[in-house]
């Protein structure tokens, strides 16, 4: 009677020991959904971040360009606008020898 109580006592041990490693089983398996979600939304957040860091590059990259057009344009527009004074300058000192001219001749005419 002794061996068959130690026998039951023994045996409801068991039963709370599997209900426990059942337990421990479920939050197990709990805690490693939790870190394969964890992981994937990593991966989103990785892969947003990197989206943005090539778009941020991109964008960077095509306001230098603009940059560079624009330099560009501003040193051919600088370029023509230092002929046009150096032709001013040479139509000016044509216009003053025109000036003389007449006068002389003016003067010769009197």
């Amino acid at each position: 009677v002794v061996k068959l109580e130690e026998g039951e006592k023994k045996l409801l041990e068991f039963e709370e020991m599997a209900e426990e490693f059942e337990d421990v089983k479920v939050e197990l398996s709990n805690a490693l959904q939790e870190k394969e979600n964890i992981k994937a939304e990593k991966s989103e957040i990785d892969e947003m971040f990197r989206k943005e860091t090539q778009e941020s590059h991109e964008n960077a990259s095509r306001l230098e360009e603009g940059i560079i057009v624009e330099l560009e344009k501003r040193r051919i527009i600088e370029k023509k606008h230092s002929k046009l004074e150096q032709k001013l300058v040479e139509q000016s000192s044509e216009l003053d020898l025109f000036r003389l001219n007449l006068k002389g001749v003016q003067g010769e005419l009197e």
